[in-house]
């Protein structure tokens, strides 16, 4: 089970960077499922969300990368956003490609969930960077005004990517994607992003809620999960099956 405590009995302490933005109370009783009355998705395609953000809630990685995909008109940034904010809210919910690997580890190390939006392509160096931030990696850039400073990052962070073309096109990038095609939404059923965000929090605090029920499952079960053949990224395939 889960339950809400005051910060001063808190185990931990909590760091907030200045474009975090708080979470609601979650409620009990909730489900998942809420969360596709607000998406353009497949209702085959649920369970691969549903295993992304259960294993985004989770302490350790690895993290697969969450890659929408569809033409223009499909939502693809505003799914992005919705998902991001069930657990990650922020006041800038997605960002443009880095530059650096500078960029992606300051980045890294201001938020949890990392939403790269209307991307065309990535350079190969990029890719390798997505895949390290995935499954775990070490980053090392000279410190700013120092010649021999250098500033190291090694952590795990879930991914969102999406684009109108074939973002992912490198096999080790591909291998840790969950890919969703979005289809083009009828004209008569476009609503304002406001209506969408509106209606989304206002069933957040149950999804949040079934999200935390998932993750208190998984923690006790995951020692029991025995496996006959693992996946590639085999921890975070035990984790949703827990």
């Amino acid at each position: 089970g889960w339950e809400v405590i005051p910060a001063r009995e808190a185990p931990v302490l909590f760091l907030r960077t200045p474009a975090m933005e708080g979470l609601p109370c979650p409620v009990r009783g909730g489900s998942l499922r809420l969360l596709s009355n607000h998406l353009n998705i497949r209702e085959g395609d649920f369970p691969l969300l549903a295993g992304y953000l259960v294993q985004a809630i989770s302490p350790a990685g690895p993290y697969p990368i969450l890659n929408w995909q569809g033409e223009q008109g499909t939502g693809k940034t505003t799914a992005s956003e919705i998902v991001r904010s069930v657990i990650d809210p922020s006041s800038v919910p997605t960002r443009s490609a880095p530059r650096s690997g500078r960029d992606l580890v300051v980045a890294a190390r201001n938020v949890w969930v990392l939403v790269f939006d209307n991307l065309s392509g990535l350079p190969k160096w990029l890719s390798d960077c997505f895949c390290r931030l995935s499954t775990g990696g070490g980053f090392g850039v000279r410190q700013l005004y120092t010649d021999r400073g250098e500033d190291l990052f090694f952590g795990m962070r879930p991914l969102i990517l999406n684009g109108i073309d074939e973002v992912a096109t490198r096999g080790d990038l591909v291998d840790r994607c969950l890919i969703i095609r979005l289809d083009p939404i009828d004209p008569t059923n476009r609503r304002t992003q406001a209506e969408v965000m509106a209606e989304f929090r206002a069933d957040h605090p149950e999804i949040l809620g079934a999200l935390l029920d998932a993750a208190s499952m998984a923690l006790r079960r995951r020692d029991e999960v025995v496996l006959k053949q693992l996946p590639r990224m085999a921890d975070f395939a035990k984790w949703v099956v827990a």
